[in-house]
């Protein structure tokens, strides 16, 4: 029979840590990653929109366009639109 109490202290020492183990994933994870995870993925939106201007601002220069006048284009396409 007193084998069977230093298994259970035994099993109870080893589910208590696991538990506080959990705790600590948990907190970390909800305190300290998921914030550097949001942050990263606004930079990474971020810098997908520069990219993407900068690339239709290329295009545009290789298709021959004048810089000044592609503002003067995007606001007469969103003239037509509206109507």
């Amino acid at each position: 029979m007193p084998w069977a109490i230093s298994k259970q202290l035994k099993y109870s020492d080893s589910i208590a840590a696991a538990f506080i183990a959990t705790l600590w994933a948990f907190a970390l994870a909800n305190l300290l990653y998921l914030p550097i995870a949001d942050k990263l993925k606004a930079k990474h939106q971020d810098e997908g929109l520069c990219l993407e201007i900068i690339t239709e601002g290329v295009m545009s220069l290789a298709m021959g366009d004048i810089p000044g006048h592609q503002n003067e284009a995007a606001l007469l396409l969103d003239s037509t639109h509206e109507k």
